[in-house]
């Protein structure tokens, strides 16, 4: 409720005037104190929250505007940005247009500049690689100033080790497509060699150096790419998300369809989001005893389909964020098409 009031008004102010309303409807009421005193937390709670998304400091290097116009980042994407700070793991599935590649972008400039991240590794189709790029910049981009890019292309493999080796010496976002993890780098520079480990002229799988850039902010960009766990896309990006520096920073799985064809596609969001983590205790759960074997996708599956429904719902609801695009959009920008959903 408060967020969509807060998207309908320019700045926080009438949302914090509704909940200093709320706040002294409380006081006024005929609760128990306690019950007050939970309640008053509650609505400090969400204060807290709006007023931090509100004054979230402008990242330097990015463009104020952009398109025809539009704030950047925008009211939703705030709190895109503070969901992605807080949760560390979250499903973006924002509607088409709505701007989830805006919302990481912005993310990781702001956590960059805080000190709580270094690197981005986005993986994404084949097809959406050119689109990064493209935002990634100057000009066309969100940017200012270009940041330093790393991008992995398909062709030209006999030198494609410069461009690791620029991902792990001097780039802030290395690039690189779904399919583009099976495939093998040559490393024919003996200093580069040398740093990996390796032989000079070994072929290092492209998934063993994704893990080893070094990237504390990942962004899976069209999951729904990866919505078949046990395949062979799936398998390799849920591997580079399991190494060190992105399971202590933060992931970000973007997706405009969490559900692409049934339900068990979830399967491979919740893989993704709770893998490693104990979610014996989940808030919202009656006895806090539901318990899911998040490393077994088996255990996944039963859990959604007849199991434990409310801890599945749960935790989407915990680590899922979904607007439409007239809800994101101020009015005269959203795009004229039919919802397919």
């Amino acid at each position: 409720y408060y967020t969509h009031y807060y998207k309908d008004h320019p700045d926080a102010s009438l949302v914090l005037g509704q909940l200093a309303k709320a706040r002294q409807g409380i006081q006024e009421s005929d609760a128990e104190p306690v019950e007050k005193k939970i309640r008053g937390q509650f609505v400090g709670e969400l204060e807290e929250y709006f007023i931090k998304a509100e004054n979230l400091a402008q990242p330097a290097r990015l463009k104020d505007k952009i398109g025809e116009g539009k704030d950047y980042p925008a009211q939703h994407q705030r709190i895109s940005m503070v969901e992605i700070e807080r949760q560390r793991q979250l499903l973006l599935a924002d509607d088409v247009g709505a701007g989830k590649t805006g919302s990481c972008i912005a993310t990781f400039e702001y956590l960059r500049e805080q000190g709580k991240a270094n690197k981005a590794l986005i993986l994404c189709p084949p097809s959406v690689l050119g689109e990064w790029e493209k935002r990634l910049s100057d000009g066309e981009g969100y940017f200012t100033d270009k940041p330093n890019v790393a991008v992995i292309h398909p062709n030209n493999r006999a030198e494609r080790w410069k461009e690791w080796k620029k991902a792990f010496e001097e780039s802030e976002y290395v690039l690189m497509s779904y399919s583009m993890a099976r495939h093998s780098t040559p490393i024919n520079d003996q200093t580069f060699a040398d740093k990996l480990g390796v032989e000079l002229g070994a072929d290092v799988l492209n998934e063993e150096l994704a893990k080893r850039v070094g990237a504390d902010f990942m962004t899976m960009d069209e999951s729904h790419y990866l919505r078949k766990p046990g395949g062979a896309d799936h398998e390799r990006a849920f591997r580079i998300s399991q190494c060190d520096t992105v399971k202590e920073g933060y992931m970000v799985l973007a997706t405009a369809t969490p559900i692409y064809n049934t339900i068990d596609d979830v399967a491979a969001s919740l893989r993704f989001l709770n893998a490693g983590q104990d979610r014996s205790k989940t808030p919202g759960v009656p006895g806090g005893k539901e318990t899911v074997d998040f490393s077994n996708i088996k255990s996944i599956r039963d859990a959604i389909r007849d199991k434990h429904t409310r801890l599945v719902r749960n935790l989407l609801s915990l680590r899922m964020l979904r607007r439409e695009t007239e809800d994101s959009l101020p009015v005269g920008f959203a795009p004229n098409v039919q919802e397919p959903h």
